[in-house]
This record gives C-alpha cells, sequence and structure tokens, in this order.
C-alpha cells in the first residue's frame, strides 16, 4: 500500500513537471564573479553541513522523552500490529492518543522496511527528509531568487541551532515545521504569479499538516485564512476549497477517534474561550505567555534571525508588493497570537507549559520565516521586476 501511494503520487506530479518553465536553470547561474563566489560559497557550505550532519545523526538515536513516551511506542504498535490498535498496550494505550498519526505511520512504516524495530536508523531517514525539504525549497525558489541569495538562505535555513537538534528526533514537530514552511513558500508564490500548481501542492501540504499534529489544522486554516485577507477575498473560488482541505482532511481521524471512544489528553479546551469568567481568572497568563514566548522566536541562539529579519523584509516590500508582505508578517503575527491564546487557556500550569512547548511551537514560526527571506530578499534585491499577479485579480 504504501508503494502504491508512493507511485500515485509521483504519478500525479507528472504533468505539473512536465509543464515547468526552464527559469529554474537561474539556480545555477550568476553573472558576476562576485555573486558567483557568494553563490558557490553558500552551496558548498550547505552541502558541507549536510554532510557533516548525517555522521552526527548516524551517531545517535532519538532522545527526546516525549520521543519514547509515546511517539515511538505509537510507530512500534503501528509496526507490530499493521493498525491503530485499541485493545491494552496498543496505540491507543499511549499518551496523547487523539495526536493524528502521520508521524509515528512514517517511522512505522521505517521499521517495516527495515524489517525489525531499529530506533538507531530512524534519525538517518529523517536526514534524508530533511536534505528533501530543502531540495523542496530550492525547487520552489529557483525561480524567482537568485543563486546569489538562494544558496546563503538555504545554508542559513539549514544552519538554524534549534532545527538541526530537532531533524533526527522523531518529534511530529520537525515534519510540522517542514510541512508549514512548504505551504507558507507555495502560498507565497501563487501570489506572485497565480500559478495553479502552487496552490495544488499548497493543499497537499495543507492536509498533510493537519495529519502531523493537532497544531496542524490551526496553522492551515490560520495560512488560508491569511491569505485570503491580503487578496480581499476576491479569488474565493479558489480559496474556499483551499480552506476545505485541511478540514476534511481531519474527518477522517477524529471521525476514527471518536467511533473508538479514545480518550483526549490535549493540553488545551478550545470550549473555555467561549467562557468569560474563566478567561478573565486566567488573564495573569496570557501576560506571562506575551512576555515570554517572544524569547523563544527571537533568540539567536535557537533561530539566528530568521523571524525579525522576514518581518524587516516585509516592511520595506509593503509598498511595492502588498499581497506578499502581509501573507509574510500576517502569517506570523496571528500564528503567534494563536498560540499565546493555548498557552492562556491551557491546562498545564503556565510556566511549566512554556517551558515543555513554547520551543517547539516557536519551530514553526521560525522555519516559515526562514523559508520565506529568501523569496522576500530577492523581491527586495530587483525592485524593478514586474509584479506578476501580485495584486489580486476579480
Amino acid at each position: 500500500m504504501v508503494l502504491v501511494v508512493w507511485v500515485a503520487l509521483a504519478g500525479a506530479s507528472v504533468l505539473p513537471a512536465l509543464r515547468m518553465s526552464r527559469r529554474s536553470d537561474r539556480a545555477a547561474t550568476e553573472p558576476s564573479l562576485p555573486c558567483q563566489i557568494i553563490a558557490s560559497s553558500g552551496a558548498t557550505l550547505l552541502v558541507g553541513f549536510l554532510a557533516a550532519f548525517l555522521q552526527r545523526v548516524r551517531a545517535s538515536g532519538p532522545l527526546h522523552p516525549d520521543v519514547w513516551n509515546f511517539w515511538l511506542p505509537k510507530a512500534k504498535t503501528i509496526f507490530e500490529t499493521g493498525r491503530f490498535d485499541t485493545s491494552v498496550g496498543g496505540y491507543t494505550s499511549f499518551t496523547h492518543p487523539e495526536y493524528p498519526p502521520m508521524a509515528p505511520v512514517s517511522d512505522g512504516v521505517a521499521f517495516r522496511f527495515m524489517g525489525r524495530e531499529d530506533v538507531l536508523l530512524l534519525p538517518a531517514q529523517h536526514w534524508v527528509l530533511f536534505v528533501a525539504f530543502l531540495a523542496a525549497l530550492a525547487g520552489l525558489l529557483a525561480g524567482r531568487v537568485r543563486p546569489v541569495i538562494l544558496w546563503p538562505s538555504l545554508a542559513s535555513v539549514a544552519l538554524l541551532p534549534r532545527l538541526e537538534n530537532l531533524v533526527g528526533s522523531s518529534l511530529a514537530d520537525e515534519p510540522l515545521a517542514e510541512l508549514f514552511a512548504l505551504a507558507g513558500v507555495c502560498a507565497a508564490l501563487w501570489l506572485l504569479e497565480r500559478d495553479w500548481r502552487h496552490l495544488a501542492a499548497c493543499s497537499l501540504l495543507l492536509a498533510a499538516l493537519t495529519m502531523t499534529k493537532n497544531e496542524g489544522l490551526l496553522l492551515g486554516l490560520v495560512l488560508v485564512a491569511v491569505l485570503a485577507a491580503v487578496t480581499a477575498l476576491r479569488p474565493w473560488r479558489v480559496l474556499v476549497p483551499l480552506a476545505a482541505v485541511p478540514v476534511l482532511a481531519a474527518v477522517p481521524w477524529r471521525s476514527w477517534h471518536a467511533a473508538n471512544d479514545a480518550r483526549d489528553d490535549s493540553d488545551y479546551r478550545l470550549g473555555d474561550l467561549a467562557d468569560p469568567e474563566l478567561l478573565w481568572d486566567r488573564i495573569g497568563r496570557l501576560g506571562i505567555a506575551f512576555r515570554e514566548f517572544p524569547q523563544y522566536i527571537l533568540d539567536p541562539g535557537r533561530w539566528l534571525l530568521a523571524v525579525p529579519l522576514a518581518l524587516v523584509l516585509a516592511a520595506l516590500l509593503s509598498r511595492r508588493r502588498p499581497a506578499l508582505a502581509g501573507f509574510c508578517a500576517g502569517t506570523l503575527v496571528v500564528v503567534f497570537l494563536a498560540y499565546s491564546t493555548v498557552f492562556w487557556i491551557g491546562l498545564p500550569e503556565i510556566r511549566f507549559y512554556l517551558d515543555a512547548s513554547a520551543e517547539r511551537l516557536s519551530t514553526h514560526l521560525a522555519v516559515f520565516a526562514a523559508a520565506l527571506v529568501p523569496l522576500l530578499a530577492a523581491e527586495a534585491y530587483e525592485p524593478n521586476r514586474a509584479p506578476t499577479g501580485d495584486r489580486p485579480r476579480p
């Protein structure tokens, strides 16, 4: 079945790939020697880092407590039973049985191809997926981003300190951040070019995002909502179906979860947002979240300057590329507010909740910002380029 799905996805990609223009040739050409040196240095740094990173991930397995508490046990259950076992000791016996299953299914499939439950090989698989993520960024951006910007930017994405630690961890936040970033890049390119293939890829990524972790549905809906806002809702025939994708993707899993009467270990209840008294009683939590969560997002030791740089570039482009600038800044701000609200209504003690979750949640914002930086920089670097599709169309 896994091979059938892979073949189907590859086959569905053939037609759009055959119709791709040759603008991606720009990824390897620069007219001046200084720019060639900068681009080559960025590409060399990226390749060298990935080679060294492979050696590191091969030397150790997943270490995070959550991985051993429920992510890997779920994957092992899927490998051993071939299904979502609801009996004692099965899939629903572990913490957070309500989480969507894509991450443990992926590791379970890896075990199936290994023929054994060898967790020491999983980081190498995640390294391959990380390389695929960077290659996907390169392929998407090469048509509009010069090599002198593209390759150093991709190297900076790979060198994000906490992302480096996350890759190979078997935490679902790694693929979640990568999928969200790629969906954001596809949406941004659609704003600039109005090419249906970008939205087709974005919809597939949004579906995968929803099946990776609970936050995926939130991230997908925020992305589409901001996309609709910056286009003044005019291309509604496109954006309404796009918004339906993450919602429909969540239905089968939520239905299965309800049908099997599996428990819900969520750290928050969205219904609490309708309780003014409870919200007022917890208002201090919101103040703490607003004060301390940004420290995780803006810390150069964690994420370099990915988010501040994206916001500065968006501000510089606000007049020339208002839709692109609004999409980038708006998504970052709305996701920050959404996560701050989660900390507000969350059930765990607020400082424990921040210590346990803030760094992982900041991953989604930082990787999204870092992936959009080269596109924003390219649009700022080439001020005379015609704004193909940046203005809303009826």
